[in-house]
């Protein structure tokens, strides 16, 4: 990204990024990552293309930023230290409540990227990094016999599998079943389910 945002934002560069971010999730909730250009992240956002690359390289550093500002908005440098069971069940928490508050573009995301598609393998990725950093903080111990690498890969599966399940068949699960159900898959059944 080109803007340094770790510093504090100006009202006008704040504008731009909420613009183009906006029109990232509105693209992406009605065509395909692929399809995106940024000749209509830019018609979408009303600013010309001179701008966004001010700002951007192309549309994948775009979503890069984008993806940042949902680990900022969900946030769990808080609760640093706790058992990563805890620290999953609050990421996913807030991770539900963001789909929630989104659930019309949400749908639309899932039923036009498809789970082998850039987008959802970059937000695999970046699920994967968000956890690999929960894993250093939660204590885990450095004697653990699986590397930190997979597990952060199986948890980040885990969360998007029960994500992914929210909107699959016009079935929504509830964000307690959801919670249920990573608990489960964490634990498996004999630890009952709970982290």
């Amino acid at each position: 990204m080109k803007y340094d945002v770790s510093k504090k934002l100006t009202k006008g560069a704040a504008r731009v990024l909420d613009a183009h971010s906006k029109a990232m999730f509105e693209l992406l909730a009605s065509i395909p990552f692929e399809d995106i250009t940024v000749g209509k992240i830019c018609e979408l956002s009303g600013y010309p293309r001179a701008t966004f690359y001010n700002y951007f390289d192309d549309k994948y550093d775009l979503l890069d930023f984008c993806m940042q500002a949902i680990s900022k908005y969900v946030n769990i440098d808080d609760y640093s230290g706790l058992p990563i069971g805890a620290m999953i069940e609050i990421y996913l928490g807030r991770l539900y409540d963001i789909l929630a508050e989104n659930e019309r573009a949400v749908v639309g995301i899932f039923a036009h990227n498809m789970r082998d598609g850039y987008f959802i393998a970059s937000t695999k990725n970046h699920l994967i990094a968000e956890i690999r950093k929960m894993l250093l903080r939660s204590g885990l111990p450095k004697s653990c016999p699986v590397p930190r690498e997979i597990m952060a890969e199986h948890y980040a599966n885990i969360i998007l599998l029960v994500c992914g399940k929210r909107y699959d068949n016009g079935n929504r699960l509830a964000r307690y079943e959801a919670l249920a159900y990573v608990k489960y898959l964490i634990e498996g059944p004999a630890g009952g389910g709970r982290f």
